[in-house]
């Protein structure tokens, strides 16, 4: 059975820092499907790619045993790009074409992948994620939501709090929280430099209080990324507030928070534990942003995620 099918956008980027970019494989749903099967997830990869897509990029995935069943090549049409500049703390999304993917339907998941354990909506359109979670809410998997940014989710907040309220699994990060947060709290919508303030400023007890509320509004499993210094997660039951593990040699925080998403579900599938797939998350994530890109995690195995996750300070329980 598959675990998790990963919907998104597959892409061909251009990566660097400084001005000197370099080609390189990307797409949420590339990062995620690959941490996936790297915590022994059987793994869906949907998308829609070009007929431009180099081969050498979808050989990479089959080797790491992903399912590329439900990849469609568009003849005619052009896979998805991005251009990102990062240093160690950030990547700027500079450049974007999105091209094939903007066709993406639900037609485009296979039935294996409809039965999973788990579909995950990778960082999308709002229209389209609310269009797939309708659809999706009556199939027998769970459904896992990533949001797209906070600038974005300020421009449609109407149809990311609709998304968001009929998931089952949610990874905001800090920013796109605190808008959720105070708009369901007080109605009042935040300026994205606000947001980006405030969740600066945020201390780990309102960290946990912003969590805690979040997760009673939509009653699912809410992981709230809070880059170097962790995750905060949260379900029925207790709240977990989990630190990173600590690098010294960042190269490229880009898709980070997937890397994430796609090794706690993978292991919250198999295991159902939020506090083993929060940790097993966040090892992974560390692997991943000491290269460029994907470049790292293809060399990355199972066994190297499990010594670095035995090795993450012990999380502070909630409850």
């Amino acid at each position: 059975m598959t675990d998790i099918a990963v919907v998104g956008n597959v892409s061909m980027d251009r990566v660097g820092s400084s001005g000197n970019l370099v080609d390189a494989q990307g797409g949420a749903a590339v990062y995620t499907a690959i941490s996936s099967s790297l915590l022994k997830g059987d793994t869906c990869l949907v998308g829609r790619i070009g007929r431009d897509f180099r081969l050498d990029y979808l050989r990479s995935l089959r080797r790491i045993g992903i399912d590329l069943s439900g990849l469609r090549i568009i003849p005619g049409g052009r896979s998805t790009r991005f251009t990102i500049e990062h240093d160690a703390f950030k990547a700027t999304y500079c450049d974007y074409e999105i091209n094939v993917g903007n066709s993406l339907c639900l037609d485009d998941i296979p039935t294996h992948g409809r039965n999973a354990r788990i579909i995950h909506l990778c960082p999308n359109s709002p229209r389209l994620q609310e269009r797939f979670i309708e659809e999706l809410a009556t199939g027998s998997a769970a459904v896992s939501l990533d949001s797209i940014s906070a600038e974005i989710f300020r421009e449609h907040y109407v149809f990311t709090n609709r998304v968001f309220a009929k998931a089952d699994f949610y990874f905001p990060n800090r920013e796109e929280a605190v808008m959720l947060y105070r708009y369901i709290k007080d109605g009042k919508l935040m300026s994205v430099p606000e947001a980006k303030e405030a969740a600066g400023a945020l201390t780990s007890r309102k960290l946990v209080r912003i969590a805690d509320h979040l997760q009673r509004f939509f009653k699912g499993v809410l992981c709230l990324k809070c880059d170097e210094r962790g995750v905060v997660v949260a379900d029925d039951e207790v709240i977990w507030e989990i630190p990173s593990y600590e690098v010294t040699n960042v190269t490229d925080p880009t898709g980070a928070g997937d890397t994430f998403a796609g090794a706690f579900l993978a292991t919250y599938a198999q295991e159902q534990d939020v506090y083993y797939a929060a940790v097993n998350g966040c090892a992974a994530a560390s692997f991943v942003i000491q290269g460029n890109g994907i470049e790292n995690m293809l060399t990355t195995s199972h066994e190297d995620i499990m010594e670095v996750a035995e090795t993450i300070g012990e999380g502070r329980k909630w409850t």
